[in-house]
C-alpha cells in the first residue's frame, strides 16, 4: 500500500515539474522502476534493484494504456 501511495505521489511532482496539473499513464510507467525496483523481492539470489527494476520496465512496456474512452471499441 505504501509503495502505491509513494508512486502516486511521485508522479504528481513529475508532472507538475514538467508544467502539468495531470498525471499521465506515461507518467506512472516512467516512475514505477525508480519507485518499486528495490520493493520487489529478487527473484533469484544473484538478482539485483537494478535488475528487477529493467524486468519491471519491460512487463510495463506490455501494458496497453487505455484510450480516451477506456478499452472500448
Amino acid at each position: 500500500m505504501r509503495a502505491s501511495i509513494a508512486l502516486c505521489r511521485a508522479a504528481r511532482m513529475y508532472a507538475l515539474a514538467d508544467g502539468r496539473v495531470y498525471v499521465t499513464p506515461d507518467d506512472i510507467k516512467d516512475l514505477a522502476g525508480p519507485v518499486w525496483g528495490h520493493r520487489l523481492a529478487p527473484f533469484s539470489r544473484a538478482s539485483t534493484a537494478e535488475e528487477n527494476t529493467a524486468l519491471l520496465a519491460e512487463v510495463l512496456a506490455e501494458v496497453p494504456v487505455p484510450g480516451p474512452h477506456g478499452n472500448r471499441p
